[in-house]
């Protein structure tokens, strides 16, 4: 007998028991966001990068492995561009003085650690751009889905810090979606699981 498909929020892309879309606010931000995404992610169930995209008016999510053949990248490249990654010449986010919330461009590398490190590496124009890292401080609270990486932080996470070191308006509103996220994960898949396999 064949397996019946789970159906489709067509807004969210998720299982209508756990859309989203109730807990998206539009935010009108002014930074530049670009998100390279590891093509193996884009269907990630437990992925923050839907609830970016939904949710903020200026971002860019391009889905690969390999985006050195990029025009979008290249419009980043030529700009005030930040690649958010941990390289072993990446400033803290403390060292980048804000200007012109218009004028900042960042690009976030989405993945597992491994994932993007394998874009990192494979995109060599990622390379010679001004590099920043997050500080400790910035703990994740991704509850649902294991880090191999100690201080690692969701992309949603990511872009809030960003947001509100930089940008002029409130990004709280991913917070809140991100949570609603967790929350419905939880409840469906019970408090005793949850424990077991996250706690």
């Amino acid at each position: 007998m064949e397996k019946k498909k789970r159906e489709l929020c067509p807004k969210c892309d998720r299982p209508l028991p756990t859309c989203l879309c109730e807990s998206i606010r539009a935010i009108p931000n002014k930074l530049h966001f670009l998100i390279l995404r590891h093509k193996s992610e884009s269907k990630h169930a437990l992925g923050t990068v839907k609830i970016c995209e939904l949710s903020l008016s200026n971002i860019t999510v391009l889905d690969g492995e390999n985006f050195d053949h990029c025009e979008i990248l290249d419009h980043f490249c030529s700009q005030n561009a930040y690649l958010v990654f941990p390289t072993e010449r990446s400033e803290e986010i403390s060292s980048i003085t804000k200007i012109n919330p218009e004028s900042m461009y960042f690009i976030i590398l989405d993945g597992t650690w491994n994932k993007a490190k394998k874009i990192f590496f494979e995109t060599k124009k990622l390379h010679s751009l001004n590099a920043i890292k997050l500080t400790p401080e910035h703990a994740s609270n991704y509850r649902i889905r294991k880090s191999n990486v100690k201080g690692g932080i969701s992309t949603l996470e990511c872009v809030n810090v960003l947001g509100e070191n930089f940008d002029d308006v409130s990004y709280s509103p991913l917070l809140s979606a991100f949570e609603f996220m967790i929350n419905k994960q939880i409840e469906l898949m019970g408090e005793e699981v949850f424990k077991k396999n996250y706690c």
